[in-house]
């Protein structure tokens, strides 16, 4: 069986999500035993394998693994069926459609948050002391079930995490403890009662390690392709099970970590997506199996999809692709987005990146409005937000080195739309490849004139749309 891992499904990984689903898609189209496997908890899982329209059959997920809820079929529990919240003991006070308060006596014993888009079912429900202080949260699972309670310490910081199956009984434990500059930190995992046996690991890759081994063991063929091997790679190495195992890596945007991942292991293949970056990783390394194989696939329904016409798409709306740490890259669309208005009345650009931590989205806004550029430019960050956006829009632009992959790429030939790439992106090589636009300098200038000319000029953006249509013949699967 092939075995494509990840660390999430969740929206921060959102680039290999889609990459992950295309993989998929191949494995199945040929014949293939597939599975996704991820590492990271998350009690939203359900939703996010439905948004990817993936079937929850594909997908095993560590924490679901041990905590033997992989086959739970989806209740929409209320507070009020909830088997601790007696109603002879608690008044259940509703504060609208989000939370209800618990009291018992006149006392707040605790707060109910309503799930995101549903009627009631519960959330999580967070207990509080006597001087109101939270002392314990549970956490229910989408599908209908307290999935983790987390134990707090009177000063606020975390002490237990805990998970259950689908009965309430115990399955994992997480301490904190506080690390040497005072902060607390994940010290320990306990696995209870797995096979009649604990067990603990020092990390969740430890955790990881095990569970892959366990998935595999009986698996004479096991073939694992390992996504996102910035953080799995070390986990993969440790297996005491035999795989071939391959790293998919969509961006060498860490080469140093990468050559130090090739030296704990010999992996039996580095999978990149283009012949530039094969060259790089072939020289910082001297690893010989190095093979370049875009996530580039369509079925025959995806190359045939009516896609709506560049003529009767409203407006000028441009996609672009941008990882809003590159300042520079971030200013010079801005500029350029002026300079387009000059000439272009109705153009306005949708940004669109995944999610990050280190990206402060009101300073994002606070530069565009700066510019006075709040009612023209736009930003997205979500699947459902960008793929809305790119259905809309007439061009589709990678802008950074590494923001955007060869799946992203494919909603170029979907839609039928032209792409532009400024010549740092690593899809730069493949836009040349199957000419479906121009690649330019990343300056201001050179990208308005380029935007000016392709939403202008008819005769180019036929000659893209007729290169968008043929190409499908060679990705077909």
């Amino acid at each position: 069986m092939y075995y494509l891992l990840t660390k999430s499904l969740g929206e921060e990984n959102i680039e290999t999500n889609e990459n992950i689903k295309q993989q998929l898609q191949v494995f199945k189209t040929y014949g293939k035993r597939v599975k996704i496997l991820t590492r990271d908890f998350d009690r939203f899982l359900d939703s996010r394998i439905q948004s990817l329209k993936i079937d929850n059959n594909d997908v095993i997920n560590m924490f679901d693994f041990f905590q033997n809820t992989l086959n739970f079929k989806s209740l929409k529990i209320t507070i009020h069926e909830v088997p601790e919240i007696s109603p002879r003991e608690y008044e259940i006070i509703p504060h609208g459609p989000n939370y209800q308060e618990l009291r018992q006596g006149g006392r707040l014993i605790a707060h109910a948050q309503v799930m995101p888009a549903t009627y009631g079912q519960v959330n999580y429900i967070q207990y509080f002391d006597e001087f109101g202080n939270p002392t314990a949260t549970q956490n229910y699972d989408i599908r209908g079930f307290k999935t983790t309670e987390e134990y707090f310490h009177p000063n606020g910081s975390q002490a237990y995490t805990f998970w259950f199956d689908d009965k309430g009984n115990r399955k994992i434990i997480l301490d904190y403890m506080n690390n040497p500059k005072q902060k607390v930190v994940p010290v320990d995992f306990h696995l209870e009662d797995y096979n009649g046996n604990d067990y603990e690991f020092e990390s969740i890759n430890e955790m990881f390690t095990f569970f892959l081994d366990e998935v595999i063991k009986n698996d004479q063929e096991a073939n694992i392709v390992v996504n996102n091997p910035e953080e799995l790679a070390a986990a993969v190495s440790l297996m005491k099970g035999k795989a071939n195992i391959s790293l998919k890596y969509q961006h060498l945007n860490n080469r140093k970590e990468i050559i130090q991942d090739l030296r704990i292991q010999q992996f039996n293949q580095i999978i990149v997506n283009t012949n530039q970056q094969k060259t790089i990783l072939k020289n910082d390394t001297g690893y010989s199996q190095i093979n370049y194989v875009p996530d580039m696939s369509l079925t025959n329904s995806q190359m045939h999809h009516n896609s709506l016409a560049l003529s009767k798409r409203p407006g000028n709306q441009v996609v672009a692709i941008i990882d809003f740490n590159e300042k520079n890259t971030f200013e010079s669309i801005l500029l350029a987005c002026q300079e387009v208005r000059k000439n272009i009345s109705d153009a306005t650009i949708l940004l669109c990146s995944k999610p990050d931590p280190k990206v402060d989205l009101v300073e994002i806004f606070k530069k565009i409005n700066s510019k006075n550029l709040q009612k023209i430019v736009n930003v997205a960050i979500d699947f459902q937000g960008i793929q809305k956006g790119i259905e809309n829009s007439k061009i589709i632009m990678y802008l950074s080195k590494f923001a955007g992959t060869p799946t992203t790429l494919l909603n170029n030939f979907k839609q039928r739309i032209p792409a532009i790439a400024t010549t740092q992106s690593d899809l730069a090589e493949l836009i040349k490849k199957y000419q479906i636009g121009p690649v330019v300098e990343n300056n201001y200038k050179d990208l308005s004139n380029i935007i000016t000319e392709v939403l202008t000029n008819r005769n180019i953006q036929k000659q893209y749309m007729v290169d968008c249509k043929s190409t499908p013949n060679f990705l077909t699967n």
